[in-house]
């Protein structure tokens, strides 16, 4: 993929399922690709991955569900687990009486229940969170990556590997020029911003922003209607996205200061009012997003702003939705100190729901 929207978050940070999932809507219409770290897309990755597995790993997944539900009991993990003993002493069996045959048929019966129900649990919450329609429009093979979504979950991988990958995906973000961070508007309220015309930056202004799109809440879009949205926006949006990785390009070696305001504002202005201008009139003319507002007149409308702040700065936003720690900005703000760029500016996009 050219250029990717990344959506990055911890269990136990500041945002939402349901903010992580208004990102994953907004990026998913207006993005070329979206790569995502976040429980939001954690049952999409259990379906996806779910019937590569062996029969063990299935076992071993559906345990794990079951052992993080309060309401089942121990009694009830031993009763699957000595179900999965009965087939496994089967298998092992070189001659097997008719009885055996028919007690294995039965318990392997058993346990294809056990797992439809993991998936259609895991469908229903999807359903439920409004992110099924991004079944097929998903890939977790990082390797052969060829569709728009790319959930990731690191659990298995940091530990076997003893690397925290969301710091990685983080740096990555941050330093790949293509990919770009997407935030929840809330990041207006921890930090001080001010609007990219007519706003000036001094010591006490940590972003400039800039309104981009704005399209009605789309979260009852089926797949078909999101491909129909995707391939009305992708000329535009291939043009915004490839303008805004050349302005990273040329942002990163400007300091994000009072010295350097009219610059980096003529810099964005050159290169995405025009496109910005001519998305908006393809979003306002989309028959798939005018159906939505005639059926649902009173339903919210999601904001995109791109925003422009020192390295720093985006270290701190990921900081301060508890993302990352002290000691992880201490960790990446060294690598950035190197490339010599901490203090220098990347754009960033951010959304308001109104």
């Amino acid at each position: 993929m050219k250029t990717s929207i990344s959506i990055i978050d911890q269990e136990g940070s500041k945002i939402s399922d349901e903010t992580n999932v208004q990102l994953l809507w907004a990026a998913m219409l207006m993005g070329e690709s979206v790569i995502t770290y976040c429980q939001a897309t954690m049952p999409l990755i259990a379906l996806l991955e779910f019937d590569k597995c062996n029969r063990r790993e299935k076992v071993v997944i559906y345990l794990d569900w079951q052992k993080s539900n309060p309401e089942v009991t121990e009694e009830m993990v031993s009763q699957i687990e000595r179900l999965y003993s009965v087939i496994l002493r089967c298998d092992n069996m070189k001659r097997k009486t008719r009885e055996v045959i028919v007690a294995q048929a039965k318990a392997e019966k058993v346990l294809q229940t056990l797992f439809d129900d993991f998936k259609k649990y895991m469908l229903d919450y999807c359903q439920l969170s409004h992110t099924s329609s991004f079944l097929t429009l998903a890939s977790v093979d990082e390797k052969h990556w060829d569709k728009p979504l790319l959930p990731l979950d690191f659990t298995i991988k940091d530990t076997l590997s003893g690397v925290n990958s969301s710091i990685v995906t983080v740096l990555n973000t941050l330093t790949d020029s293509s990919w770009f961070p997407f935030f929840d508007s809330p990041i207006k309220n921890h930090f001080k911003s001010v609007p990219l015309e007519g706003g000036m930056i001094d010591s006490n202004v940590d972003f400039i922003y800039d309104f981009l799109i704005e399209i009605p809440e789309p979260v009852t879009l089926n797949t078909s209607q999101i491909n129909l949205v995707r391939n009305d926006f992708s000329k535009y949006s291939m043009n915004l996205f490839t303008e805004m990785t050349s302005l990273n390009e040329r942002l990163e070696k400007i300091r994000f200061d009072g010295d350097h305001t009219e610059e980096i504002k003529s810099l964005y202005l050159d290169k995405i009012s025009q496109i910005k201008t001519l998305f908006q009139k393809v979003v306002n003319e989309s028959i798939c997003l005018n159906e939505l507002r005639k059926e649902n007149p009173d339903d919210k409308m999601y904001r995109v702003y791109a925003g422009i702040g020192s390295f720093n700065i985006l270290l701190e936003l990921y900081k301060s939705l508890d993302i990352i720690t002290q000691r992880d900005v201490l960790y990446i703000s060294e690598h950035l100190s190197l490339e010599g760029v901490i203090s220098n500016s990347r754009i960033f996009l951010f959304l308001d729901v109104v």
